[in-house]
């Protein structure tokens, strides 16, 4: 759930070419005279300003030319700190940049823009609660600070404190309207709820806002998704109409044909899908419904039993799979088989119970730790890492968490 780039920052700005100055040189009607238009160079609040457009597009070569124009500057003394704190950070120093970012933090004018990066360095550090305290410092000084609001929701993402994170990429939203990231991940944390049509909305308003974003065909399936999920199929399969082919793409127009009462069509898609990657459990469990439907236990049966092999712990495909069981007559399998998925439901229940209590629990790495090992019980290591991680976050001494997170890298 996390990276070095939070996945709420806006668009990335083009590097603007530097202007080459052409200096004119008037020749005299005297021979040898030469007259030169004086040249005035920029004062140091325009290198300054250009600095924080170069860092803001990446340009640290650019940063770093301005950072040698402006240590000539007497006044200008916070103002290298705090340029310089910026290259060290981008380059990965976290620690070093910490100091030269405190040192241009004194100074009032600086103080909001070295807290956002104080903040970012002691994050990518590990120090989640000294990163939350200097953003948290930021926003006080000024409600309106963009780019903490933007860290403080990536921070409570990768927490999984969604509540948390949705308030502030509600406020990244609202104060940088061009930016499309802050509704795509709250489609994504909206769609992980269930609640779809808000799910949609956000995705609709990260595209209208970016109609060519780099992650395009991605957000238009998520879109179509969060759609077919809350019954909208005609919609769905319009969006559908915009997406590349791909196995996702084909999975979802097979639930909106299925649901339109197209069968045919729906059983010739899932075939499709599950000729390319027979591990689609959606595809699967849509085609083993339409085969008990069809009087097809035997078929569905033989599916689900191969599906199984990818996964084993899903508890919707032993309940579909003990079905199955029971309407070609094995009613011992049928049994065993449905005992299981009850057994894996009830970890399901205690798992969402104990997801619900994270999002209000913001700072508690044991129940995080805890997410981590029923999600390891489950089957779903990529769960299972993201919640130990945020555990160690929080608590990088958790021995337990630790020792896990070792032994599932192992394990890969």
């Amino acid at each position: 759930m996390t990276g070095s780039n939070p996945k709420t920052t806006g668009a990335r700005a083009q590097t603007r070419p530097r202007l080459k100055i052409l200096v004119a040189v008037l020749a005299c009607a005297v021979i040898g005279l030469v007259v030169v238009r004086p040249w005035r160079s920029p004062s140091p609040e325009t290198t300054f300003a250009k600095a924080r457009k170069a860092l803001a597009a990446g340009d640290l070569d650019a940063v770093a030319q301005a950072l040698r124009i402006l240590r000539d500057e007497a006044d200008y003394v916070g103002h290298c700190r705090l340029l310089e704190g910026a290259i060290l950070l981008r380059n990965g120093r976290f620690a070093e940049s910490l100091y030269s970012l405190r040192e241009a933090a004194r100074q009032p004018t600086l103080e909001l823009e070295a807290l956002t990066l104080a903040g970012q360095a002691q994050y990518h550090l590990g120090r989640v609660g000294e990163a939350q305290q200097l953003w948290s410092q930021a926003i006080r000084l000024n409600p309106s600070a963009v780019d903490a609001h933007r860290w403080m929701g990536v921070l409570y993402y990768d927490l999984g404190a969604m509540d948390q994170a949705l308030e502030h990429l509600e406020k990244v939203s609202k104060l940088a309207p061009e930016d499309s990231r802050p509704d795509r991940l709250m489609g994504s944390i909206y769609q992980d709820f269930e609640r779809h049509q808000l799910a949609a909305k956000h995705y609709q308003t990260s595209l209208q806002r970016d109609p060519n974003q780099r992650d395009r065909a991605e957000v238009l399936l998520e879109l179509a998704e969060s759609q077919t999920k809350s019954a909208d199929f005609k919609r769905a399969l319009a969006t559908l109409a915009l997406c590349p082919d791909s196995v996702g793409r084909a999975a979802l127009r097979a639930e909106c044909y299925y649901a339109l009462g197209d069968r045919e069509q729906a059983l010739e898609l899932t075939s499709l899908v599950l000729e390319k990657t027979p591990e689609h459990l959606p595809s699967a469990l849509l085609r083993a419904k339409i085969l008990l439907g069809e009087d097809r236990a035997s078929d569905a049966a033989a599916l689900l039993e191969k599906t199984s092999q990818f996964h084993p712990k899903d508890y919707l495909l032993l309940y579909t799979l003990s079905q199955a069981y029971s309407k070609i007559g094995d009613e011992t399998k049928a049994r065993e088989t449905l005992a299981e998925s009850e057994k894996l439901k009830k970890v399901w229940q205690e798992f969402s119970r104990l997801n619900t209590e994270a999002i209000h629990q913001p700072r508690n790495a044991e129940l995080r730790y805890q997410l981590g090992v029923l999600a390891q019980d489950l089957g779903r290591a990529d769960l299972a890492e993201s919640w130990i991680r945020a555990a160690l976050a929080l608590d990088p001494g958790h021995e337990k968490a630790a020792e896990a997170l070792s032994k599932n890298e192992k394990d890969e």
